[in-house]
């Protein structure tokens, strides 16, 4: 989990993560959030995380995650949210 910060401080944070030899960390999409609550909400803070997209019809606002109640938003780009960062791991 990365502290609260703007969208654009929240992608540099999710950009800089390393574990274990692995640096290719970054902000998740829409849906991976949806699955991220489905599945694993009791590892986040019941509180707003921002994703990796913005808004399609205004680029000054980005979408969010709420951990609790499951619902998505969008809110403007200078906003302060929480962020978590995550890696794609390819499945053979």
């Amino acid at each position: 989990q990365l502290p609260e910060s703007n969208w654009k401080d929240a992608q540099k944070k999710a950009a800089a993560v390393s574990v274990d030899g692995h640096d290719d960390f970054r902000l998740p999409f829409r849906k991976e959030q949806a699955l991220l609550f489905a599945n694993v909400a009791d590892q986040f803070q019941e509180r707003w995380y921002w994703s990796c997209e913005r808004h399609a019809d205004d680029d000054a606002y980005a979408w969010l995650q709420d951990f609790k109640d499951g619902y998505q938003d969008d809110s403007h780009v200078g906003n302060e949210c929480l962020a978590c960062a995550v890696r794609v791991i390819p499945l053979q």
